[in-house]
């Protein structure tokens, strides 16, 4: 009987220490981000906050600027494994490092208004490790009035 309570108590004491580990850590010198971009039977799931956002009106030549929030609701590090603007005149600002399970963080993007009037759209394709597609699309709208 003590035998058997000291096997239970080994067995508790050692589930109790399972600490979260990242999977896709390696010594194989591979970036965690491409091991989980092939690891497609542990995808992770994101959700937005918001996929389109309207600045409103905007004077050209000044900036527009736009966070896209984002949470990983999957049970795997999130890796963003690229962005890709519409076009030059948007600068996207985004998280390199994985993103843990029930973390949320923050796309960032801007775009200069020079020589442009009326309603404008840019978007941003992101690309993820996760189940819901692997890519989502952002779109910062504007409403640009000339300058004077």
């Amino acid at each position: 009987m003590r035998y058997l309570l000291f096997l239970i108590s080994i067995f508790l004491s050692s589930a109790c220490n399972n600490q979260h580990k990242d999977p896709y850590k390696n010594n194989l010198g591979i970036d965690e981000k491409y091991v989980a971009a092939v690891d497609t039977p542990h995808y992770t799931i994101i959700n937005w906050a918001d996929t389109i956002i309207n600045v409103g009106n905007i004077k050209e030549g000044d900036t527009a600027f736009a966070s896209f929030k984002f949470k990983n609701s999957g049970e795997t590090p999130l890796f963003i494994l690229g962005v890709k603007p519409s076009c030059g005149c948007t600068v996207v600002d985004y998280p390199h490092n994985s993103v843990t399970p029930d973390d949320s963080k923050f796309i960032k993007a801007k775009f200069g208004t020079l020589h442009t009037h009326g309603f404008t759209r840019k978007t941003i394709l992101v690309t993820t490790n996760t189940r819901n597609g692997g890519k989502t699309l952002l779109a910062i709208e504007a409403n640009v009035i000339a300058g004077q």
